[in-house]
């Protein structure tokens, strides 16, 4: 018996399967990193002064030295800016209203103009010290500069009201 041949399967051409191109993902913006803003005059570390100081004052033009109490009071403060009200004890003159700066090295310097005619006005130069407490020096000035034989001149001590 002869076979018949068995039937072998026949494929139907279709088409070719389309390729639709996948969606490219789109970037998402990141934020622009944004710098901190550097340190200006305006925004710098200026030590911040109390509003009362209280201590004394050595003044060694005058033959035996005084010693007497002063105070810095009423201070205001705007960044390296200061001014307030000078005070001085028994013994010595110059009271009255003071301006001057502070920096960021924690150095004070301010002006006590003359009180009345024939005197100088008094420059105070000093260090503030990590307690709050403020020392230095102070002369009487002419032309911006310490003229010993025209006034007072000596040291002098301060700290914060209250402590």
């Amino acid at each position: 018996m002869l076979s018949q041949p068995t039937p072998q399967p026949t494929s139907i051409p279709t088409s070719a399967p389309t390729v639709s191109p996948s969606p490219i993902p789109t970037a998402t913006p990141l934020p622009s990193p944004t710098a901190l803003p550097s340190p200006t005059a305006s925004t710098a570390n200026y030590p911040l002064l109390a509003s009362t100081y209280n201590g004394s004052i050595l003044d060694r033009y005058t033959t035996p030295s005084i010693s007497t109490s002063m105070s810095l009071n009423q201070i205001q403060q705007q960044s390296a800016n200061i001014s307030g009200n000078f005070s001085v004890g028994p013994g010595l003159v110059g009271s009255g209203p003071f301006n001057g700066t502070v920096t960021v090295g924690r150095n004070v310097q301010f002006t006590v103009p003359s009180f009345a005619t024939g005197f100088l006005p008094l420059l105070f130069q000093g260090t503030i010290q990590p307690d709050g407490s403020i020392s230095g020096t102070y002369c009487s000035a002419r032309n911006n500069q310490c003229d010993y034989t025209a006034g007072g001149y000596g040291t002098w001590s301060v700290s914060p009201a209250g402590t």
